[in-house]
């Protein structure tokens, strides 16, 4: 700090006698040089402001900010929390080594907003691979930016978008809500997408047909875990039995004897990936 000493001369006259002079030396000490600055401002309510003191020579100096919310500190360099919007008045006093004393007030200088707060909903309640639509309804607040992620790779920056899942399982929907500040909350949510079990078995086929169509049983199937088919003739003897429905049954027994043409009776036991039976019973025509 630099300072300086002044030598004055006073004179002292009553306009009756002799005036009297005399001299003096003062010495004129520095006030503190304060400046500060805040970062970031604006911010977001709940979120951290650092309050960097730029003023020279402050660690040979007492401190007291007043952060214009009723709150106050003597750190060098502090950090505070608002509560509320709004603006406020920062201050900042400093005390030199001299007991000289200054102010600086950046008079609404803090400029606090609401934090924004993510939330959302989604549609249907269960989701399957038949019906993979997802909706969502966004009920965030406080923001207007909004950042998607479906849990597969997909996403979105739609205020309310739709995505369709290609796949089963487990899935993390985030949602990142951001406001004009830049202030952001996220929000998650896990999503199960469902396989659904779906048999077909043909009611008729024609072994043997020479146009090479349709000459063997062939059942379609999704979200098999377990399966058995048991085919009986007319006088209930079993005909074919197999654990594999991708197994096509080309119209023969065990022993390779090629079955007469009529009516056989099925039943079908699955356990499908979702670890629920189904029992199937129905007909199947040979037709030449």
């Amino acid at each position: 700090m630099l300072f300086r000493s002044i030598c004055y001369t006073v004179v002292l006259t009553d306009n009756c006698s002799n005036f009297i002079d005399t001299s003096a030396v003062v010495t004129v000490l520095p006030l503190p040089n304060i400046n500060f600055e805040i970062q970031p401002n604006p911010q977001c309510v709940g979120q951290t402001v650092t309050f960097k003191n730029n003023t020279i020579d402050k660690e040979q100096m007492n401190i007291l900010w007043d952060f214009g919310d009723g709150v106050t500190a003597t750190e060098l360099d502090p950090t505070h929390v608002y509560n509320t919007k709004g603006t406020y008045d920062v201050k900042l006093r400093a005390i030199n080594s001299y007991g000289c004393a200054d102010s600086l007030v950046m008079y609404s200088g803090m400029q606090i907003e609401d934090a924004p707060v993510a939330d959302f909903i989604f549609s249907p309640e269960e989701v399957t691979l038949l019906n993979p639509l997802v909706t969502f309804t966004n009920r965030s607040k406080h923001s207007t930016i909004y950042n998607w992620t479906f849990g597969d790779g997909g996403s979105s920056t739609e205020f309310e978008p739709t995505h369709t899942y290609s796949d089963t399982g487990w899935f993390k929907i985030t949602l990142i809500a951001e406001n004009d500040v830049g202030c952001q909350n996220p929000y998650s949510i896990q999503v199960y997408v469902k396989d659904i079990f779906k048999m077909y078995i043909p009611s008729a086929f024609t072994p043997g047909d020479r146009d090479d169509l349709n000459t063997e049983l062939s059942i379609t199937a999704n979200g098999v875990k377990e399966f058995e088919i048991r085919i009986f003739n007319r006088w209930g003897e079993l005909v074919y039995f197999s654990e594999d429905w991708n197994q096509n049954w080309t119209g023969r027994d065990d022993s390779g004897n090629a079955q007469p043409l009529g009516v056989y009776f099925y039943t079908v036991r699955v356990v499908d990936v979702n670890r629920e039976k189904h029992d199937l019973k129905g007909t199947i025509n040979i037709l030449r």
